[in-house]
């Protein structure tokens, strides 16, 4: 322990605090202030410009007052994997849901049979949009709809339940993405 810090190894966030009291080393004092080591030892000898007098007078005082604050210090290798832990949790409790969801509700299949006899329409030549229609009335999405849509029926067969699993590993990687994001911007 360095003289002039008192040790109240308080955890906060997984680090240890150590709290300046009176009379702390210059080290800490530049450390506090940010400014160069010889700045934070005295303020007389940089009264030649306005600048470096600001900073001379920021590290007297920094230097004379008893710090408030706590100047935390991380230790290397040790960081806080809470927010990780608790995004694997959302993950796979999300997982587990959606695996009961595609297991015991039962799907209508009002929108999936209309998609799949639009789908037929394209993949049999027909580019008219006005002729291309499904159980719920003609075609109003864009191309792009058919095209994903064709490749969703090629890999289930126009079946619903492989269907359910598809979208269920699609909505599970995009949140896990999501919480990727989350986490590596500290933001949960």
């Amino acid at each position: 322990m360095r003289p002039g810090l008192a040790a109240s190894k308080r955890p906060i966030g997984g680090c240890v605090t150590l709290v300046a009291w009176w009379g702390c080393s210059p080290a800490v004092t530049r450390r506090k202030s940010r400014l160069p080591l010889a700045a934070a030892g005295s303020a007389a000898r940089f009264k030649a410009s306005s600048s470096t007098a600001t900073m001379a007078r920021a590290a007297g005082r920094a230097a004379s007052q008893p710090a408030a604050a706590a100047v935390a210090e991380k230790p290397t290798g040790s960081a806080d994997r809470r927010p990780l832990y608790f995004a694997a949790f959302l993950l796979l409790a999300d997982a587990a849901l959606v695996a009961l969801i595609i297991a015991f509700v039962r799907y209508t299949k009002i929108d999936w049979d209309a998609y799949m006899s639009q789908v037929d329409a394209f993949l049999e030549g027909e580019r008219d949009y006005t002729k291309i229609e499904g159980d719920t009335g003609p075609l109003v999405y864009p191309a792009g709809f058919l095209y994903v849509y064709s490749a969703v029926k090629f890999i289930t067969g126009g079946q619903v339940f492989p269907a359910q699993i598809l979208f269920g590993l699609l909505y599970i990687i995009n949140l896990s993405l999501v919480l990727l994001l989350y986490v590596k911007t500290e933001v949960v």
